[in-house]
């Protein structure tokens, strides 16, 4: 669902969580579907914070910024998402849980086609 799927889900999956996606991708929740600035300017104190109190922290591979949003985005704000997510799911029967994991049925995706052409084009250089 995230940045680097050739193609991604669609249908009944997208229809469901298209806004709870949307909430992880501002929020930059997902590691795998994040650039590293979504919810920049309120981190920004933190990172600062950081950088002020440790100045000698810098752990590997990535260093302070990195691990600090680490630890906010992808774990602290990942895990209190959790139970809205979970909350999508409640009362939906087998068939409505069919139709959302065929969401993921390699002829129900959607192509991502820019990211199809740009792949091609450098296979082909």
């Amino acid at each position: 669902m995230g940045l680097q799927g050739l193609v991604h889900a669609a249908g009944p999956y997208l229809n469901r969580f298209g806004g709870f996606i949307a909430k992880k991708r501002r929020l930059g929740a997902d590691r795998w579907g994040s650039t590293m600035e979504e919810s920049a300017d309120v981190l920004a104190p933190l990172h600062a914070l950081i950088e002020t109190e440790t100045p000698g922290w810098d752990p590997y591979p990535w260093g302070a910024r990195y691990q600090t949003d680490d630890l906010i985005r992808h774990i602290l704000i990942a895990q209190a998402l959790l139970p809205e997510y979970a909350e999508l799911f409640r009362g939906l029967d087998d068939r409505e849980l069919t139709a959302l994991a065929d969401s993921f049925l390699l002829e129900q995706c959607v192509r991502r086609q820019p990211l199809l052409d740009l792949l091609a084009g450098n296979l082909h250089a």
